[in-house]
């Protein structure tokens, strides 16, 4: 019987990004009867109804009461959905493996998203966070710079550890990252499919939490899906690695060995099965990202800094409010 995943679609970004999962959702996942995924359900989460006005399932969605949005604010409405967070997961019950999808720069996403994280984890639900780094603003690239440190703390502070797939919107329009993040989401429902051969359901979890059975400690690492081993370098400080196998004549090799390294069988005919695929769990890379980003923080505060202070031209004596005749 195939698995079940849970994508928790957070903010407007995650809710833009959820009504294309839902069109994948709604094609057949199977090029052929040989391949199996796993079920998607998308959740959408939002304070905002504007993020869902085109969306017509409203059947899995959360929209917060009384609020409009945060305004890139992360504390303006953090309280009230952390405490609400109980009531999101009650409804919407975790799947076998579950996806947390959100904007690191917003304001609501980025609340929701590293606050369901740290429940998902605590519940010891097998997770994975999906976040979209923003940096063209000093507010954006600050919620950025925190919610990568949220990622870290809330892997620690559960004693897991938390994959992290990062996409970067400097570097890539919206509509690329929009469908890379669909097209991953599709790649994981096909390794969590419960369905690949010689890859059992303690394989996976053993991959996901590498610290129960590696030398390898937790807290949140990053999530490479690599195709190529040569793209697997030996600087990568790398915990665990799977991988799915579409030849099994031909084996499967890396330039060094790895601690551990389940390895499936799934058939190469398939349309989204023509190569290889290594699903690898890489240390030191999340904090990379934060200490690249916490100095472009630093650079544009200073350019704030240095802005002429405002010189105001009233004159101080208009009557009536300020209008002066």
């Amino acid at each position: 019987m195939a698995k079940k995943i849970v994508v928790y679609c957070c903010g407007g970004t995650g809710v833009n990004i959820g009504k294309e999962i839902t069109k994948l959702k709604q094609t057949p996942l199977h090029a052929q009867d040989l391949t199996t995924y796993a079920e998607i359900e998308v959740v959408n989460i939002d304070t905002s109804e504007s993020d869902l006005r085109r969306y017509t399932n409203r059947e899995n969605t959360f929209l917060f009461r009384d609020m409009d949005g945060s305004g890139s604010d992360r504390k303006m409405n953090a309280e009230e959905i952390r405490a609400t967070i109980p009531e999101i997961l009650n409804k919407f019950r975790p799947g076998d493996w579950n996806i947390v999808l959100n904007s690191c720069g917003g304001g609501s996403g980025s609340v929701v998203g590293p606050y369901l994280l740290a429940a998902l984890l605590a519940d010891e639900e097998q997770t994975i966070a999906i976040g979209v780094t923003n940096t063209d603003t000093v507010s954006r690239l600050t919620n950025t710079v925190r919610v990568l440190r949220s990622y870290e703390g809330v892997a620690v502070s559960a004693g897991r550890v938390l994959p992290v797939m990062l996409h970067h919107s400097d570097k890539d329009s919206e509509n690329n990252i929009n469908q890379k993040i669909v097209k991953d989401i599709k790649t994981l429902s096909l390794l969590f499919s419960g369905e690949i051969e010689r890859l059992d359901s303690a394989d996976l979890k053993n991959w996901l939490n590498f610290n129960n059975i590696t030398s390898s400690e937790v807290g949140a690492v990053s999530l490479k899906i690599v195709t190529d081993p040569k793209n697997i370098t030996d600087d990568m400080n790398i915990c665990s690695v799977v991988s799915l196998n579409n030849n099994p004549n031909i084996p499967v090799k890396f330039p060094r060995a790895m601690e551990y390294h389940p390895i499936g069988i799934i058939d190469e005919g398939a349309e989204d099965t023509q190569r290889a695929m290594h699903f690898v769990l890489v240390d030191g890379e999340i904090q990379k990202e934060h200490t690249d980003r916490s100095k472009q923080l630093a650079d544009l505060e200073r350019q704030v800094a240095a802005r002429k202070p405002r010189t105001s031209i009233a004159s101080g004596r208009g009557a009536h409010g300020g209008v002066e005749l």
